[in-house]
């Protein structure tokens, strides 16, 4: 059986850019607002020291809209999942700080997901490439990438699956 990892990021702190501000920040109005403003705006507000950056992704309050629409949209999408053979894998930084990572834990405890900690100079999918390969065996497998505010069709990766079977 062909294994699917499924990433969700979860306040990631890196160096290696790609930090997305704009979806982050303007979110609530990206769809109103025509594509070279948001360019524009991003250019102009988007942090741009790792220091700047880590204050951001740890703001208290950031934080609880984060762990909000994790626990409410996104964990419960993963495990309806009707696929038993799907391994869900939460990404986070070895920075988030000790209240909000003690949460992550919690969850990872009841929701059965893995949790990894990634230092500001890892490189994201080659973690997640490390962790495929180390639990695949000698089968290929199949990855899945999900922020903490996505939700995915419990049946999704039961197609997959099936998909993968025909």
């Amino acid at each position: 059986m062909t294994p699917i990892h499924v990433f969700t990021r979860f306040s990631v702190l890196s160096d290696h850019g790609g930090f997305n501000l704009l979806g982050a920040r303007y979110h609530r109005i990206a769809p109103f607002v025509p594509g070279w403003l948001r360019r524009a705006l991003y250019r102009r507000t988007r942090p741009r020291t790792l220091d700047q950056i880590r204050r951001f992704l740890f703001d208290e309050t950031r934080l609880a809209e984060r762990f909000h629409y994790f626990e409410a949209i996104c964990l419960p999408s993963m495990a309806a999942q009707t696929d038993p053979g799907t391994r869900h894998h939460v990404r986070t930084s070895t920075e988030l700080p000790a209240p909000w990572t003690a949460r992550l834990d919690r969850l990872a405890q009841t929701h059965g997901f893995d949790i990894h900690r990634l230092t500001p100079s890892d490189e994201i999918k080659a973690v997640a490439a490390r962790i495929a390969q180390s639990q695949r065996g000698p089968s290929p497998a199949v990855t899945a990438r999900l922020d903490d505010d996505d939700a995915i069709d419990r049946g999704f990766f039961a197609r997959i699956r099936d998909a993968l079977d025909a």
